[in-house]
């Protein structure tokens, strides 16, 4: 994979990553660029940050911050979510600030808080990325902006505009989504903190939203992509699936 550098990529060439396609040996969403070298730098942190990509977590090593993996061009899958979990329990989310990269952070949010680990969420200045933001600043200027963290209920409700006031439709429908996945949550104690968390936030009373928590079908865990393609070796082909 790659992304694009100004005045080296074609102008009429709009991506700003390039990534290669899945093969039968090799699973993007089973892996996590830079995992082998941060791992241990998690373990000591005790948390990681996720970064979109290859350039992006190599800025955070620049800046001296190690404890980072990347996503490999592919939206964040379960697997992903599990694996950094063998490390950490507790991932910070750092994705681009554009529409497409808080999506991304909204879906990633939810799918580590389903998988038992705290999520938060660093909201980055508009236009920005980690690379962008380390060329332009030193790296101490980076690490502030590191440390204003969103919770997972926070980045949320703050994604749907809740930060700069909302009528009562648009706070009903703010917390009935959050809602779905704060009941597919298997820990009730952490289910009891965020739900307690987004009543005192969206100004709902406790009880409403657990009314209308009741109400919601528990999420089916999803299927992930990948899995599906079995390799097979002949007879004469030994040396192949040995290696």
């Amino acid at each position: 994979g790659s992304r694009r550098i100004d005045g080296i990529t074609p102008d009429d060439d709009n991506a700003k990553y390039i990534n290669s396609p899945e093969t039968s040996v090799y699973h993007k969403g089973e892996n996590l660029y830079g995992l082998f070298t941060s791992r241990e730098h998690i373990r000591k942190e005790g948390f990681a940050y996720l970064v979109e990509g290859y350039t992006a977590l190599l800025a955070l090593v620049q800046a001296g911050i190690h404890n980072a993996v990347a996503s490999l061009g592919t939206a964040l899958t379960e697997f992903q979510a599990m694996l950094i979990g063998r490390f950490a329990k507790r991932v910070v989310i750092l994705y681009d600030s554009d529409s497409a990269g808080i999506s991304a952070a909204i879906r990633a949010s939810d799918i580590f808080t389903l998988a038992g680990l705290e999520a938060e969420v660093v909201k980055l200045p508009p236009g920005e990325d980690p690379d962008s933001i380390l060329q332009a600043n030193d790296a101490e200027y980076l690490h502030n902006i590191l440390s204003d963290k969103l919770s997972f209920v926070d980045f949320r409700i703050r994604s749907e505009g809740f930060e700069n006031g909302m009528g009562q439709m648009e706070r009903i429908r703010s917390a009935r989504g959050l809602l779905g996945t704060i009941k597919s949550i298997t820990d009730p104690l952490r289910r009891d903190i965020l739900l307690q968390e987004l009543s005192t936030q969206i100004g709902i009373r406790r009880e409403s939203l657990e009314q209308a928590m009741s109400e919601i079908r528990v999420r089916k865990p999803a299927e992930e992509n990948g899995r599906n393609v079995t390799l097979k070796f002949s007879g004469d082909a030994i040396p192949e699936r040995d290696l």
